[in-house]
């Protein structure tokens, strides 16, 4: 079985991508909960983190 992300990795690999874009500064708070949605998403269907982990992440923004 591969190896999961942990929701710690997961977290500092979507900062660190969005680190240097300017909008993204300028976005308000349900943009980034919607962002971040989005991403877990992406990493559940890729099979990069469990639909159990996808499910019980609570957003961070």
């Amino acid at each position: 079985m591969e190896r999961t992300l942990t929701k710690q990795d997961a977290l500092a690999i979507f900062k660190e991508d969005r680190k240097g874009e300017e909008f993204w500064r300028t976005l308000d708070s349900i943009a980034k909960r919607e962002s971040w949605s989005n991403y877990t998403d992406s990493l559940c269907r890729a099979g990069s983190i469990s639909l159990k982990q996808y499910e019980s992440w609570s957003n961070p923004f």
